[in-house]
């Protein structure tokens, strides 16, 4: 959420923020509460933050530093625990109704931004494009699953609300909580425990500045921190945008260019001349301010909404699912949900929506949300029964946003959701309603169900003889070769790549070290295509109710975009399995077992087709 401007304007007035030791803060407030103190972290917040911290700088362009990222993770929540300091992270879990307006002016932003990181790669500006920061749209999913691997408590909502809301009451609820690690201005504004920045946080002294709402708002505004929700909304913010309010600020403004300070003193006097509480409950203030701002009453409804959005301690009850189930089903999708196992069904059971942020492509190959499109639909079918109860899967449709090029000069509208039917499982007639699928089946038939969901060529028995951290890289790699209809989605060389990296594990100081590779339009797009084959693994999992952890889908242990870019080059001056596999036997060794197995069944089987003619020393 946040208001823009907002941190500008406290970091003007000093005795607000000022540079702290978070160490001092919880050993001061163990000693008042007799508790051993805890930190919660905006996770939405600091997942991004992290991966491009200055410190370890992981570049984002190739798709993916996974294994690096693994141990800045680690390494952070490490330095924390060091002092006796607890952390709990709290991320987004649902997409909010009210602010999906919001959603799509913000993904249409970054659409703007990738384009120009693609247009800098097409002038040969490698600095400049490896510099672009860019998050990997997976990245605060699986952040979720390297924080369970490291003992960490962390929860995702599951609310009609903003983790903003439940981060703020869940710190005001529990008296072991001294702090909150974010950069979300909202956390000035509502009433919990004081706000530590992110984005000045000093990682090596565990310092960090801390922002002060009550003397922001008593001794810069001059008004009451209960009126801080007020001030927020009539400055702008997602449910009181600022272009709805432009007249008002020009009168606030006198029409003059006056400087935003002045600006903000004058709107503080009206409130205090006005003498608005912002009290969301008082029908008649609520009516005041929209005639005050607006010129009628017909917006007093986007106020209410505006200030509701700041009440703590005015949680929401859970979303229900949109579609009559058995109790413990319920009840299992959202503990799943709240306690991160589910990542990506939520919102499907609750609104029959599917959101895809941003991801890194030119629309010059084939768009990843297309390429993965008929996994996702048989995932649906299952979810909603369509083929168990009969004309059940006419009566479903999911609304799907996401971005892709739908000819080179057209990007999809997402302000208009696609409207997409579930599909039928293809081979099999072992249909079965989700919650026995869920709670009655045995391991291998849900494994089974989950084989024929991806509808991938490699057989069934050898995908369940696979080794744990190559069950995802398999079933993703043979899906793009032989399980679409229309053919191959990857060259045999980009197999050969892919498989390559994932047998060289390598550490992260190698990783580290590598030297920044060149970077191409189409190895980024490659990288992103095999990234988002992660979620619809992953998506797929979860519909079948989990038949294996959820450390079958975690990157680190198969995918470094760093590596694949750098494996890449070399393929391409050099196409030789010692090459891929930097002259060692024992990765050259993996890579002939492995290759056998992501091309199974397909058109790149080793039985049919002349590897020689693409590795010289096949």
């Amino acid at each position: 959420m946040g208001v823009k401007g907002l941190l500008s304007l406290v970091q003007s007035c000093s005795e607000a923020c000022r540079f702290v030791s978070i160490e001092k803060m919880a050993k001061d407030h163990q000693c008042a509460f007799h508790c051993s103190p805890v930190l919660v972290v905006d996770g939405s917040n600091i997942i991004p933050w992290l991966y491009s911290y200055r410190k370890y700088s992981l570049e984002s362009i190739y798709g993916g530093q996974w294994i690096q990222f693994r141990e800045v993770l680690k390494e952070f929540v490490l330095k924390f625990q060091s002092k006796g300091i607890k952390l709990v992270f709290i991320f987004d879990g649902n997409n909010c109704e009210e602010k999906m307006t919001k959603w799509v002016q913000r993904r249409t932003e970054r659409y703007k931004e990738i384009a120009s990181i693609f247009n800098d790669i097409s002038q040969n500006l490698q600095e400049k494009a490896i510099a672009r920061p860019h998050i990997s749209a997976g990245l605060k999913i699986l952040a979720k699953f390297a924080l369970k691997e490291l003992g960490i408590d962390f929860y995702q909502t599951d609310q009609e609300m903003d983790a903003d809301n439940y981060i703020a009451d869940y710190a005001n609820k529990n008296r072991a909580v001294f702090a909150i690690l974010s950069n979300d201005s909202d956390f000035i504004i509502f009433d919990t425990k004081p706000m530590l920045s992110t984005y000045k946080l000093r990682l090596n002294q565990l310092k960090t500045v801390m922002y002060d709402r009550c003397c922001f708002a008593e001794r810069y505004l001059n008004i009451s921190p209960k009126q801080l929700p007020l001030f927020a909304c009539l400055m702008g913010n997602d449910y009181v945008p600022f272009l709805t309010m432009r007249d008002f600020c020009q009168r606030l403004a006198g029409f003059e260019n006056l400087s935003k300070e002045t600006k903000v003193k004058n709107l503080c006097k009206l409130i205090k001349q006005k003498k608005w509480t912002g009290n969301f409950a008082n029908k008649q203030e609520l009516s005041s301010i929209s005639c005050e701002i607006f010129g009628h009453e017909k917006e007093t409804r986007l106020i209410k909404c505006g200030l509701k959005s700041y009440a703590v301690n005015n949680v929401p009850i859970a979303l229900t699912l949109c579609m009559r189930m058995s109790h413990d089903f319920e009840q299992a999708i959202h503990e799943r949900h709240f306690n991160c196992s589910n990542t990506c069904i939520f919102n499907l059971l609750c609104k029959k929506q599917y959101l895809s942020s941003e991801v890194l492509e030119d629309g010059s190959s084939f768009p990843s949300a297309l390429a993965y499109r008929e996994i996702r639909q048989r995932c649906y079918g299952i979810l909603f029964n369509c083929f168990v109860e009969p004309g059940n899967a006419k009566s479903v449709v999911i609304e799907e946003r996401c971005w892709y090029k739908k000819n080179p000069n057209e990007n999809n509208n997402l302000n208009e959701p696609e409207r997409i039917q579930p599909l039928p499982l293809r081979n099999t007639s072992d249909v079965i309603r989700v919650e026995c699928l869920w709670f009655n089946c045995s391991a291998r038939r849900r494994f089974k169900i989950f084989w024929h969901v991806l509808q991938i060529p490699m057989k069934f028995d050898l995908m369940m003889k696979l080794p744990e951290d190559q069950i995802t890289l398999s079933c993703i790699l043979n899906y793009l070769i032989g399980g679409r209809r229309s053919g191959p989605l990857l060259e045999p060389l980009d197999v050969a790549v892919f498989v390559a990296q994932a047998v060289w594990k390598p550490s992260s100081d190698v990783i580290k070290q590598l030297k920044n590779p060149q970077v191409y339009a189409s190895t980024v797009n490659l990288a992103t295509l095999f990234i988002n084959g992660i979620s619809a693994v992953l998506m797929a999992l979860e519909t079948c109710g989990l038949p294996s952890p959820y450390k079958y889908t975690l990157p680190w242990q198969f995918f470094d975009g760093k590596l694949f870019h750098f494996l890449y080059n070399k393929a391409k001056r050099h196409p030789r399995v010692r090459v891929l596999c930097n002259d060692q036997d024992e990765i050259i060794e993996r890579f002939y077992k492995l290759l056998p197995v992501v091309t199974n069944n397909t058109a790149y089987d080793l039985s049919i087709f002349e590897w020689n003619d693409i590795l010289e020393d096949f």
